[in-house]
């Protein structure tokens, strides 16, 4: 989707999204879809989304994951300005809009919204150093309302390995939803009971998230960009044996970067830690990344095919 300066302008100023001229496509749509003709048979879109690395207690982790964990560097490197905060391990809790979706070359109308849970640096392969991602659920929607159920059967099949829960968004049409003063929220419902005769039927909140966005998170503090995309960008463990890789590329002019604090996350629906909830409600400072990507869902293949075939790009 190709917008000029003025239409720009004048849809961002319709959805009050915009705080400052630098900031005009925090909470927006997604970009156009820039890959697809190099991955004609495979699901590829444009997604922007915002991603938190919340530091939990490392035992408390480790009693969630499948496999050992892959301790992190406790002084700083590229990757973490100041060092990974000792005793604790990330949990990446994220979510965004993904449009100009392409299965297998063809164009699919539908918008994607989803949510994730999921914890990196999981030694799938118990060699001690190759990261996987483990996922605790993926929520999807589509836009405006529209349920799961009623996406592309294409885009569902494309996500095999995965455990998908129907969710609804808060906002219903982009990425973020701007709260003023530059604060952006997302909120993410997990579909329990569908009431089509009366509405949305029984929907408890899966998380929520608040990021602050301001001069003092210009740059990182916690995990820097590189560092996000080493964590976004390891392959994820199925539930089906095998592992899926779903590289995200941030280098398109229209990516706009930023860094900001996670003011509060809540997580009520308990799929961590024992079933406890609000185990991540707290704020967070430089915790937070936000950015437009391109997308390449990979088909499933071997743990082993799949650390082998990493893009080592996708990590920096």
């Amino acid at each position: 989707m190709a917008f000029s300066r003025s239409s720009m302008s004048k849809t961002l100023a319709q959805l009050a999204l915009c705080v400052a001229c630098c900031f005009e496509q925090v909470a927006a749509q997604a970009g156009p879809n820039t890959i697809a003709e190099y991955n004609p048979n495979k699901m590829t879109m444009s997604f922007n989304g915002t991603f938190i690395a919340i530091p939990v207690n490392s035992t408390l982790v480790a009693s969630a994951v499948s496999y050992p964990l892959i301790p992190l560097p406790t002084t700083p490197t590229p990757d973490f300005p100041n060092g990974w905060p000792a005793g604790t391990h990330p949990v990446l809790v994220s979510g965004g809009y993904g449009g100009s979706i392409k299965v297998n070359g063809l164009f699919i109308p539908d918008f994607l919204l989803s949510g994730r849970l999921q914890v990196p640096c999981v030694d799938r392969l118990g060699d001690g150093s190759t990261c996987f991602l483990e996922n605790f659920g993926e929520y999807i929607g589509g836009d405006n309302g529209q349920l799961a159920s009623g996406l592309v059967p294409a885009i569902v099949g494309s996500l095999q390995g995965t455990t998908l829960y129907t969710g609804q968004f808060t906002p219903g049409d982009a990425n973020l939803q701007s709260l003023g003063g530059g604060d952006y929220s997302l909120e993410v419902d997990q579909l329990v009971l569908e009431n089509p005769a009366s509405g949305p039927g029984v929907a408890p909140l899966a998380f929520q998230f608040i990021i602050e966005k301001s001069a003092s998170t210009a740059a990182p503090t916690l995990v820097s960009e590189s560092g996000f995309h080493s964590f976004i960008n390891q392959p994820g463990i199925g539930n089906n044996g095998l592992c899926i890789r779903s590289p995200q590329y941030f280098n398109e002019t229209f990516a706009r970067p930023f860094f900001a604090d996670a003011t509060y996350v809540d997580l009520s629906q308990g799929s961590l830690f024992g079933g406890v909830p609000n185990t991540l409600a707290g704020h967070y400072t430089g915790v937070a990344y936000s950015a437009n990507s391109q997308q390449i869902v990979n088909n499933a293949e071997s743990c082993q095919s799949a650390a082998d075939n990493t893009d080592p790009a996708s990590l920096q």
